[in-house]
């Protein structure tokens, strides 16, 4: 992670982009800064760049933190920012637990060597898409969406169409009058 490369889209060098705005690099470093106060460890510690060729950009260089539990809001909140969480576990039962802790639910990640435990640890994730020794394989094919706090809309595939539909229920009686 620390050698990879923050710049513009035109740079062919460039191996991440910006952030939306400054605003969002002060946002994504102030939740960094607040993890390592609250004990998180940091692994590496990126942050906003100091390359004189990216001034006044809204560049943000990866961190990766060690966390000593999921109550972190860095764990517990989307930020939306180049920064990945560690928590290390000793079973499945909790990285399931650690994984699900949290009201979100967007995609996950398993990796593994062994064919049946990403299928099995899948099944158990609150989260709407699950890539397996891989990350983020969508496929404009299938619905993407995910659970809990994650989980308003779709994309792609035929439940994306319902966004879109407003359904209408008409009746009537067909039966003469009487009277």
């Amino acid at each position: 992670l620390e050698s990879v490369r923050p710049g513009p889209a035109s740079d062919p060098e460039s191996q991440i982009g910006p952030l939306i705005d400054n605003a969002s690099v002060a946002r994504v470093d102030a939740a960094v800064e607040a993890a390592l106060a609250g004990g998180a460890k940091a692994l590496v510690r990126g942050g906003p760049s100091k390359r004189p060729e990216l001034a006044g950009g809204a560049f943000y260089h990866p961190t990766l933190l060690a966390v000593p539990d999921s109550s972190l809001p860095i764990v517990q909140e989307e930020t939306f920012g180049p920064v990945q969480t560690v928590q290390v576990f000793d079973t499945e039962a909790e990285a399931v637990a650690l994984a699900n802790d949290t009201e979100y639910g967007l995609s996950a990640c398993v990796w593994s060597g062994d064919v049946n435990r990403p299928l099995r640890l899948a099944r158990q994730l609150d989260a709407g898409l699950i890539s397996v020794n891989s990350w983020a394989n969508l496929t404009v094919e299938f619905e993407e969406g995910g659970f809990k706090s994650s989980g308003v809309g779709r994309l792609g595939g035929l439940a994306s169409v319902e966004d879109f539909l407003e359904y209408k229920q008409i009746t009537q009686d067909y039966a003469p009058p009487t009277g």
